[in-house]
This record gives structure tokens, sequence and C-alpha cells, in this order.
């Protein structure tokens, strides 16, 4: 049977990943949740009793397509209570989830073929959503200098129809504080494009500034799924400028009738339930501290803290170079389940994972401590790309040559390509046996994170080594040294650090090789220059 293109959408990588753990879940593991966003707590209980006894007196039908009247009363006085945004109840739209809001909201803004504009990395349901509606989601790379945010130059430099922002975001939990918003609501108002803006996380970390506090030239997307912990339930609502009003009305009534009566009725109750869901949001400040805390001690270094959600976007590239086998290793090994930032960034999120603290502090606890040791495992295995490793080469050395490195998050170089007797190259397990040294790819090193080569300055090279200018001698003994044009290896009292940018090691050496190796010579004028005093604590001992 014929498909449309439109139906071609990328997969929603992070319900791979609860598939995979409700599969472990099954077969008798107990797995920690740190890979979806969703409360580790339900719906706030007096609302729950509150619901139950209305479904019990009768039944719940249709609702008008725009609503419970009711309901949308309260969501307008809840923008006043939290932002003192006087706010007409007429342009509140309640939603089937904020799922719903923005499938209403991009249809009634843009046409086929509309350029939107999304802060990358991103929720990837606004990018598939665009393309299903034959939409061009326009992925804008964010930095962490800017808290992985959009700014204000964006929007002309990709001469967007349309942005979305989220504030808090996911996957990074930053926000955009009034400042900010006004300048990017103003630069919208000046190339006429449309202004949606995601505060579903509001309330966790914080209320946050609506978008409704700069501009009434907006479209507001929130949800009952986040702070007030209803995500089964799905509702969330959409606040318009009122002459769209009409136009998103129509458009619910085709595709959804109304949202869930029974979701409607709990939501108006949670909505009253302020101590409990402030409660929880205390359970997530503490899961933050601790992310915040235990993280940077585990390697991960590089991400922008967050203000709000239940968020860390971290770099895990000290770690890994491929995050979706790293989140599948996790699971596997720790029964951890954390999300690839695939999901959130198709061009660079093989470099991040998301961490998802929304469930209970012991819960996170645990999930931290089991999770170290897979981390550290991989560290050793998976050697990968570490440019300070080539800066300090520049400085320590001068101008030799300078690759980039594959470096875990551990490592302390003197300069790239720095390598040890015994560790996993990238792309291979073996380790080297007598004198058959691995061959390191990509001009790459093979010094996991945080190893120490330890170098046996008096068997350091036997004569039958493997050796080629430029290259590793490997000893008998487990002990390894460098020659070649500008580049150096120090030893210390048992310990060293080795560099081998071009290392490609051959069958035989020349003897006069064999013998400036030995006394840290390299190979040529600039080898000599720059091994001289390190000869002595390499020398073979005869």
């Amino acid at each position: 049977m014929r498909n449309s293109r439109r139906g071609e959408v990328d997969p929603f990588i992070v319900m791979d990943v609860m598939e995979a753990a409700r599969q472990a879940e099954a077969a008798g593991r107990h797995i920690i949740h740190m890979e979806v966003g969703q409360p580790g707590t339900g719906a706030p209980r007096e609302a729950v009793e509150k619901v139950a006894a209305e479904m019990a007196a009768g039944p719940m039908g249709y609702t008008v397509a725009l609503g419970l009247p009711e309901l949308r009363a309260r969501i307008a006085r809840h923008y006043g209570d939290w932002y003192g945004v006087d706010l007409d109840p007429a342009r509140v739209v309640v939603t089937a989830g904020a799922s719903g809001a923005f499938l209403l909201s991009f249809t009634q803004l843009f046409d086929t073929g509309a350029r939107v504009g999304l802060g990358a990395p991103c929720y990837p349901s606004y990018r598939q959503i665009l393309k299903a509606l034959d939409m061009a989601p326009i992925d804008m790379p964010t930095t962490l200098a800017n808290r992985m945010q959009p700014v204000p130059s964006d929007i002309e430099a990709h001469a967007l129809d349309g942005l979305v922002l989220a504030s808090p975001s996911n996957p990074a939990g930053t926000m955009i504080d009034r400042v900010g918003l006004s300048a990017l609501a103003e630069a919208c108002a000046a190339r006429d494009a449309a202004l949606i803006s995601d505060e579903i996380y509001h309330g966790i970390g914080g209320r946050g500034t609506s978008a409704l506090e700069v501009t009434d030239e907006t479209h507001v997307i929130g949800s009952f799924s986040k702070y007030f912990s209803m995500t089964g339930w799905r509702v969330g609502w959409l606040i318009v400028p009122p002459e769209h009003v009409r136009g998103i009305e129509r458009i619910a009534q085709n595709m959804f009738i109304c949202t869930s009566h029974a979701s409607q009725r709990l939501a108006l109750h949670a909505m009253d339930c302020v101590p409990e869901l402030e409660a929880n949001a205390a359970v997530y400040a503490a899961n933050r501290a601790l992310m915040l805390e235990r993280l940077p001690k585990a390697g991960f270094t590089r991400f922008a803290p967050p203000d709000g959600a239940f968020y860390v976007y971290a770099d895990v590239s000290a770690f890994t170079p491929d995050s979706r086998a790293f989140a599948a290793e996790i699971l596997d090994e720790a029964g951890v389940a954390v999300t690839p930032g695939l999901d959130f960034d198709p061009a660079d999120g093989h470099r991040w994972i998301r961490f998802s603290y929304a469930r209970s502090t012991a819960d996170i606890e645990e999930g931290l401590e089991r999770s170290r040791s897979s981390w550290r495992r991989a560290a050793m295995r998976r050697p990968v790309r570490h440019e300070a490793c080539a800066r300090r080469a520049w400085r320590r050395m001068g101008p030799a040559p300078a690759r980039r490195c594959r470096a875990g998050a551990d490592a302390r170089h003197v300069a790239c390509g720095a390598g040890v007797l015994g560790a996993r190259t990238f792309g291979s397990e073996r380790k080297p046996r007598g004198r058959h040294a691995p061959r390191p790819r990509d001009r790459a090193c093979a010094e996991p994170a945080g190893a120490v080569a330890r170098l046996h300055a008096r068997r350091s090279a036997p004569p039958r080594d493997r050796f080629r200018p430029g290259g590793l001698v490997w000893g008998r003994s487990g002990g390894a040294f460098v020659g070649g044009a500008g580049h150096r290896a120090a030893a210390g009292a048992g310990a060293a650090r080795l560099v081998a940018s071009r290392a490609r090691p051959v069958r035989a050496a020349r003897p006069a090789q064999r013998r400036d190796a030995q006394r840290g010579l390299g190979c040529g004028p600039a080898a000599r220059g720059a091994g001289a005093g390190h000869g002595r604590s390499l020398r073979r001992r005869r």
C-alpha cells in the first residue's frame, strides 16, 4: 500500500529506550529510569479522589472543543497569580496534552514549506510534527556560552517564518529571562515571524518568565504533565491572540472533537493542590543539587547548569563517540536508562546524553552510583577525540605537528597522540602481544581516560622491538617510548606520558635508529633537540 513522505518521520528514541527498559524489567531486572521526563509521582491524591467521585456520579461525555469553561477560567487566573498577567479566559484553549497544542498552533500559523526555527538541541517532536505537516524545521546550533538557547540574530540569519522557544528547555533545562524573551519577541516582530513559547516546565525550578509578560503576539503552550504530575492524562493548554481563537477552535473540532472530559476535571482540581505540588518540586530541587555535585566528579564537566525542568544535558565525548551505543551499554551493564542526545540534535547529539532526575532522590542516587562503574569502563575502552591535547602540545613543545588525539576525560597528556602499552585502540579490542604493537587508527592515540603509562626504564628497548621514526617503540617488559621529529617522551619515576602523533609501527629498525631512540633522541636534528634530557631515563640498561 502507498505511503506519504510526510509520514517518514524519525523515531522518538526516548520511547525506544523506554521499551528496552520495559523488556529488561519484564525479564526481572530492576531498572532506574533516568531517560524519560516523567515525574515519579502521580496526579495529586486529593484531585484523583474528587474526579473518581464525579465519574461514579454519572457519565462524562463530550465537552466543547475549546475545553471546559471553568478550567479555561482557572488557567487564566493562574497567569494572574504567577505572572501578574490579566488574561482573558476566551484566549485559553484546552488541548490533548502539549503535543495537541503544538499541532493546533503549527497548523494555524504556518503554510506548507514554512521555515520554523528550533534552537538545537531541542525537544524532538517539534521537528517531527513540522515534518509531518510538510513544513521545514530549521535547526539552529546553540552554544554553552548562550546556555543552549537561540539568540535574536538567529531569526534573520536563518530567514525564519517562525521560532519555537522552550524555557526551561528540554533537554538542557535552561531558562530565558525577561530581557532575553523581549529581545527575541522584538526580532520576531521585525521579520513578521511567529513566536511560539513552550512553557510546559514552569513551576519546576521556579515560575520562570512567560512570553505573555513581554508580548501578546505569541502562542504560549502549557501542560499538566510536568509540574502537575499528570503525564498519562494527556491534557494541556494553548493561549493565542484573540483573532486566532476561532481558527484554532475549528481545527480542534475536526482533529480532536475535545480533550478527555475526565482529564479536564482532574486538571481543574489539581490546580488547587498546591502543597503537594510544591513538595514534588522540592524533590526535583534536591535531585538537581545531587546531579550537579556528582556528574562533574564522574567526568561529565561540559553542560549548562539547568535552571528548571528536571534534566541535565551532558557532553559524553570523553567516554564515547556514540551516545546511543553508550546509553544501551549503561542500560545493559548498570540497569540505568538514559536518553542519547541524537533525539534532540541529529547533527551533534552523538556526543551528548540527557539525564532525567524526575524520579525520587533515592532512585537518582542509586542510578548515579550504579552508572559510575560503567562510565569508568567506557573511558578505559573508548578513547575519543580531545582537542586540548593539541593545544598543550603547542604550548609545551613549540610548533610540532599537532594532531587531534583520542583521549579520555581524566587523561593527562604532554602532547597529542600519547599512547600506552596495553591500551585498546579505537575500533580494536586486542592488546599488543610480545613484539606486536597495535596500529593506531587515524593517527590517534590509544590512551584511555585516567591511564598512566608506566615506563620500565631499564628494559625499555629490547633489540628486536618494532620501531619506526616518529612511531612507538614497544618493549618486552611493557614499557614504551617514542622517537620522531619534534616529539618527546617524558619519563618519571616509574610513570610517563607518551607522544606519538604519527605512530605507525613497522617490523624492524636500523641499529642507528634504535640507538638514538634508546637515548631519547629520536631521529633527526629536531628530534634530538626535543628529546634532550630524556635519554637517561629511557636508556636500556645493558
